[in-house]
């Protein structure tokens, strides 16, 4: 990544921390300087892909591309009427497929890397089991249980995925 500083009208007025423009710093001091229409390399202190998916970087900041790869990280979250249709807003599911009463598949927009990942879901009032019948990488299947176990019903709930992507 690389920063372009462009002459801003009175520079003075901004507190910028660690860096100081258009100044001369002395010697052994420790503030930056930047002139105007410098170029700053930021790429020495940016985490890459690799260290956030294995959460052993010690570089100074994540970009927002790179924090999704984090393990610790939700992979997708989603809310679901009790007709089965969508809840806006939502992270990373493409749509959702209601395949009969209280059976949805969960369809994502960016894949799992494996079929190995966890789902959580909880209901919106009402008391039921939520049951996960199938993970792939592109999408988690459940099925909403009545209390008493006998059969499918039809409720609101939502759902959060971990895992790798």
């Amino acid at each position: 990544m690389t920063i372009h500083v462009t002459p801003i009208p009175k520079l003075s007025e901004f507190a910028i921390p660690a860096f100081t423009f258009d100044t001369s710093a002395a010697a052994g001091d420790a503030t930056t300087v930047v002139r105007s229409n410098s170029t700053i390399d930021m790429s020495s202190i940016m985490a890459s892909k690799a260290e956030m998916e294995t959460a052993t970087g010690t570089k100074i900041f994540p970009t927002a591309a790179t924090t999704q790869n984090h393990p610790g990280v939700a992979k997708a979250w989603v809310s679901i009427t009790a007709a089965g249709a969508l809840q806006s807003p939502d992270y990373n599911v493409a749509s959702i497929t209601d395949t009969g009463t209280g059976d949805r598949n969960v369809v994502f927009t960016t894949a799992m890397s494996s079929a190995v990942y966890a789902t959580a879901g909880t209901s919106l009032g009402d008391s039921v089991f939520i049951r996960n019948t199938n993970r792939t990488t592109a999408l988690f299947r459940i099925e909403v249980m009545n209390s008493g176990n006998t059969g499918t019903t039809d409720v609101a709930t939502t759902h959060i995925v971990a895992g790798d992507q």
